[in-house]
This record gives structure tokens, sequence and C-alpha cells, in this order.
């Protein structure tokens, strides 16, 4: 809705967990806040609580909009896989 999108869906059976959003580079704060009001729209329609955003090296979890966003760089994402 509104033409924003995200990147993908996890989901466990129909319920839906987690929304990601792939952004190599975050540092400009413009494209952090495109990347997160994406998230946060479609948070809130789906009624998620957790988003995730896959980047080059930034590390960190921030809350916007009552939704829990957490920047998890690549290389630690697929060592966790």
């Amino acid at each position: 809705r509104g033409g924003y999108e995200v990147d993908f869906v996890q989901k466990a059976g129909q319920q839906v967990q987690v929304l990601l959003q792939v952004s190599w580079d975050v540092r400009d704060d413009k494209t952090r806040k495109r990347e997160e009001r994406s998230l946060c729209r479609a948070c809130e329609e789906l009624g998620v609580a957790n988003a995730m955003i896959l980047t080059e090296d930034t590390d960190e979890t921030v809350e916007r909009d009552g939704v829990k966003i957490t920047y998890y760089p690549l290389w630690k994402w697929l060592l966790d896989i």
C-alpha cells in the first residue's frame, strides 16, 4: 500500500514472523529513512513487531513507530545460518 515494499517475508506456516530489507550501505540518512519507512508500514499492515535490514557492516537495533528494527551485517547473518 502507498508504493512501499519489503524485500522478504519470513513466515512460520501462515504467520508472518519477520520482515526483511536488504540495503548494502545505510550510512546515508535518506537511505535509512526510506528502508525504515517501508518496514514500518508493512509491519503495521501485517501486524508484525520485528523487522531486519541486512547491511554490509551496520550492527545495531533501533525502534521506529513501535517496530524493533535490527540492522544486521550480512557476514554475521551468513555465519548464523
